[in-house]
């Protein structure tokens, strides 16, 4: 099984057994043993490992890749990109979706939250980026000047 970052970084390479939880995985992450204040969050495709919940359980297998995300500074929120043309933030804790970031033509292939939580990043198929401020979700600039699809 491996470990992805959300920015594309392997963090681990695990020979994990079927009844291993989100703790078992956590432990034998590197970036995680012995920090304090780290939050973590573990997904395999849309399914998350949380609680007591098994690999097994959401489906992961041999050569199957675990998204790991990471919130050190506190902050509590997830970004999720859509084929719908939007950008979505969410409370990580209760699952409750904060604020909807339309306003893209085109599927949104990434998103992203900058490290202080202020601002959000996202990138579409129409050619075009935006950031937005995270807290109202408006949109402060629009980067035009790709010709196919951003990422």
């Amino acid at each position: 099984v491996v470990v992805v970052m959300l920015c594309g970084r392997v963090v681990a390479v695990l020979d994990a057994q079927a009844s291993w939880t989100k703790s078992d995985v956590c432990a034998r992450i590197p970036t995680l043993v012995d920090r304090q204040g780290v939050w973590a969050r573990l997904f395999h495709r849309c399914a998350e490992l949380a609680g007591e919940r098994t690999l097994a359980a959401v489906h992961v297998s041999d050569g199957s890749q675990l998204s790991l995300v990471l919130d050190t500074a506190g902050h509590r929120r997830v970004i999720t990109a859509s084929s719908d043309s939007t950008a979505r933030l969410w409370n990580a804790s209760s699952g409750e979706c904060l604020l909807t970031l339309a306003g893209h033509d085109l599927q949104v292939n990434s998103a992203a939250i900058s490290p202080d939580g202020s601002k959000a990043l996202t990138a579409s198929s129409d050619g075009t980026a935006k950031l937005w401020t995270a807290d109202r979700g408006v949109c402060l600039r629009t980067y035009e000047g790709h010709t196919c699809r951003v990422f």
